[in-house]
């Protein structure tokens, strides 16, 4: 993913606030794309000398009890970017927004209905819920957790 021309120019200004809100935008339009965009959008900040981040003030209703996470509490952490933008925040938005994935929540779902304009019918098809060979999905949830857990990795350490 490339980074927008929006961002590159917050950036060069050192607009954390716009930066920010171009962070929360992507994170919550994140909740039904494959990957994680936002992190492309942290390690391009970095890479720039940008700090947008906080430290973490340690408040925060996050809870390590998966059974906890729901879309309520997702909604709740969001929130919380506004008083205090940290990366154990994002981590834990992230982690939040993994599990409901692979729970099936239908609002953090991978939006199928955006294919390339190159696919024809029959790839179209292959991709429909009802083909036999649709078992893909897995694989990306799989590949997600890995994502979430590397990022994490890098975050905490």
């Amino acid at each position: 993913m490339n980074v927008s021309d929006r961002l590159k120019q917050a950036v060069a200004d050192s607009d954390v606030i716009h930066v920010r809100a171009i962070f929360k935008r992507q994170l919550d339009e994140d909740r039904e794309k494959g990957g994680f965009a936002t992190k492309v959008l942290i390690d391009y900040t970095d890479e720039n000398g940008l700090d947008i981040f906080h430290l973490d003030d340690g408040n925060s209703l996050f809870t390590d009890s998966c059974d906890m996470w729901t879309e309520n509490l997702w909604d709740h952490l969001f929130v919380e970017l506004n008083d205090n933008f940290s990366r154990e925040k994002i981590k834990n938005l992230w982690l939040v927004m993994s599990h409901l994935r692979q729970v099936g929540h239908s609002n953090f779902q991978i939006d199928e209905k955006v294919t390339p304009a190159s696919f024809n019918n029959q790839d179209k098809e292959k991709l429909s819920s009802h083909h036999p060979t649709n078992h893909w999905w897995i694989g990306g949830g799989i590949v997600a957790l890995v994502f979430v857990f590397l990022t994490y990795k890098a975050l905490t350490d």
